[in-house]
């Protein structure tokens, strides 16, 4: 698989690793689960709008 625009494939692949170290954490914390959902949204909402 190859990221059609590197830029947008990085600021995804960021979001989605944020996420997945704050929901498996050993003791998660449920606002920074939250708030790290939310900044995946906000970045999937954005890929499909031009530079």
């Amino acid at each position: 698989m190859r990221p059609m625009n590197q830029e947008k494939w990085t600021l995804m692949d960021n979001a989605i690793d944020d996420v997945l170290r704050k929901v498996r954490a050993v003791n998660p914390n449920d606002a920074e689960c939250r708030t790290s959902l939310e900044s995946l949204i906000a970045v999937i909402n954005t890929l499909d709008k031009q530079k």
